[in-house]
């Protein structure tokens, strides 16, 4: 048959009702894209900045300890995390050296400041500042986007195919006659105010006679007051699988001018 058209932000509607899983899947998404940005950002930055190769455990077993003033502390520009990049100087001999720590943000908090003298440890001209968490190649940054892709495909598969299954039976269902044998009210998650809906429950014949049973939940509450059980309704049944099915949503039927 030929295919209805179907505004595609119907698709967005229908994963708007799959909350809470479409829009958690959409925010993994997007902190998925961020954390990927930063493993990158890592990445070159680390071609560019020495102290972010430096082995902290390596240098903290073998390193001496030694003083050193703090010149400054700053804000990293990372998107998903602000972390403080520390500029300080030490003695090598009588060589001045600088060199810079970057400590995770949310793992330290600094007790000094800018012109404090602290403690770092020093091996083979790399060094670190003990006490702080840092980082470097030793952390798994570049795991970072599977820590938020992993769940948000498995999330995404709760809230995108139910949704795309829908957008599909708007699309190319064939209308057929299905008998009501049961409505209830599904009040969803009260405490986030939204889901409420009213699931369908009904019957239909497939092409061989055989009686298949259907559930849609349509979220047009007036239907507790046009239909009752035994009463008709009009469904989508998938071409190529008749057990798939979905109520025809009239309102967006008669916007779109569906022949239902």
């Amino acid at each position: 048959m030929n295919k209805r058209q179907v505004p595609f932000f119907t698709l967005f509607a229908l994963l708007d009702r799959r909350r809470p899983f479409g829009f958690v899947a959409i925010l993994f998404a997007v902190m998925t894209l961020s954390s990927l940005y930063s493993a990158v950002k890592f990445f070159i930055d680390s071609k560019t900045s020495p102290y972010l190769t430096y082995d902290s455990h390596l240098i903290l077993q073998n390193g001496n300890e030694e003083d050193a003033i703090v010149t400054s502390i700053e804000p990293t520009d990372d998107i998903l995390i602000s972390n403080l990049l520390i500029n300080y100087t030490y003695k090598d001999g009588k060589r001045v050296v600088s060199d810079k720590f970057e400590a995770m943000n949310f793992a330290n908090e600094l007790k000094f400041t800018e012109g404090d003298t602290i403690k770092i440890n020093v091996y083979k001209n790399q060094s670190v500042i003990a006490g702080l968490n840092s980082v470097n190649g030793d952390e798994p940054i570049y795991l970072m986007p599977l820590i938020f892709l992993i769940p948000g495909v498995i999330l995404g598969l709760f809230g995108f195919l139910p949704a795309i299954k829908i957008y599909n039976l708007y699309k190319t269902g064939v209308v057929t006659e299905a008998t009501i044998f049961s409505m209830y009210l599904n009040e969803g998650y009260p405490f986030l105010n939204f889901g409420k809906s009213i699931v369908v429950n009904y019957y239909y014949f497939d092409s061989d006679s055989n009686k298949i049973v259907g559930t849609t939940p349509t979220y047009d509450l007036s239907i507790m007051q046009q239909k009752r059980p035994d009463d008709t309704i009009k469904i989508f049944v998938s071409e190529t699988n008749e057990t798939k099915s979905c109520m025809v949503p009239m309102r967006l039927a008669a916007k779109n001018n569906w022949r239902c």
